[in-house]
């Protein structure tokens, strides 16, 4: 088991795009598996806290000033920008997709992010912390910048809580119990096993992500491709621009953080929008996994590359 958890640990990225088109190949299952995304995003959580060692999260928090620059991007500097790009394109997209756009700017991090960041042999800690400050703030700290901007964003903050302590309350406390049992030491022997097995609920979430999405690119092909390009366009802008401002910060936190400026948690926002989520919506939001999915196969090329550490 160990040897198979190892294999896919190292050909992660593969596997992880190769989960999108399983879930557009067979919509039953997604269908099936779209009910238990919550819980799967919870796993990922899970494993990605096993990943990062506390003090080297603790050390980069002792660094907060490219947290808060990538924060200030992310959570201000993003929704300020859609903002004024809507009187322009808004007519064009129409109103579901421009809420899509929204949900994109004021979103956190996926969870999946610190994940994606070790596959990827990139440092994982900044982009958990990132990830992890910028969720926990998020009920309170997303419809205070919409309504600071003037937007009629419609969030239930209070859903919003509810979903991120039913997410992030467990993973800390089984994170948490995982390493006083077996200990920091056993745990990072078994790294390459752990990356393995976070394959497992990265490849469900994809798949559930994509329930009803086969149907509608059968009946429009030509719309759903161009959401399909929004989104893969939102994910690259956002890691380039992201990973420009962190650059003086070292290459190495730079690219983490870059990371998480274009992997947003649309399915966090998604789940506590108040009333019926548009249809535009929600293909937005799961054409919106693939880039999230099949960019690290890209991506991976590309850091193996310029390499991922400090230079």
């Amino acid at each position: 088991m160990q040897a198979i958890l190892s294999w896919m640990g190292r050909h992660g990225t593969a596997l992880s795009a190769a989960s999108v088109f399983t879930g557009l190949l067979l919509p039953d299952l997604a269908t099936q598996v779209r009910p238990w995304l919550g819980s799967f995003v919870a796993c990922i959580l899970t494993l990605a806290l096993l990943m990062v060692e506390p003090a080297r999260l603790a050390g980069t928090l002792r660094r907060p000033l490219p947290l808060l620059v990538g924060a200030v991007a992310m959570s201000l500097a993003t929704p300020a920008l859609v903002l004024g790009l809507e009187p322009v394109i808004g007519p064009a997209l129409g109103p579901g997709l421009m809420l899509g756009l929204y949900i994109f700017a004021f979103a956190p991090p996926t969870l999946s992010a610190p994940a994606f960041a070790a596959l990827l042999g990139l440092d994982a800690a900044p982009a958990l912390a990132l990830c992890l400050g910028l969720t926990l703030v998020a009920p309170v700290l997303i419809p205070l910048i919409a309504g600071g901007l003037g937007v009629d964003f419609p969030v239930d903050a209070t859903a919003l809580a509810w979903r991120l302590a039913m997410i992030v309350g467990p993973a800390v406390v089984l994170a948490t119990a995982i390493r006083a049992g077996l200990g920091s030491e056993r745990i990072l022997r078994h790294r390459q096993s752990l990356t393995g097995l976070m394959i497992f609920p990265l490849a469900i979430f994809a798949i559930g992500s994509m329930d009803g999405i086969a149907a509608r690119f059968l009946a429009e092909p030509f719309r759903m491709s161009g959401i399909l390009a929004l989104g893969i366009g939102l994910a690259v802008g956002g890691i380039l621009i992201q990973t420009a401002l962190c650059r003086p910060f070292g290459r190495s936190t730079a690219l983490a953080l870059g990371w998480c400026g274009g992997n947003r948690n649309l399915g966090l926002i998604v789940g506590a929008i108040s009333g019926i989520t548009p249809a535009d919506t929600w293909a937005y939001f799961a054409l919106a996994q693939f880039p999230i999915y099949a960019l690290p196969l890209i991506a991976k090329a590309v850091y193996s590359r310029i390499g991922t550490r400090e230079g």
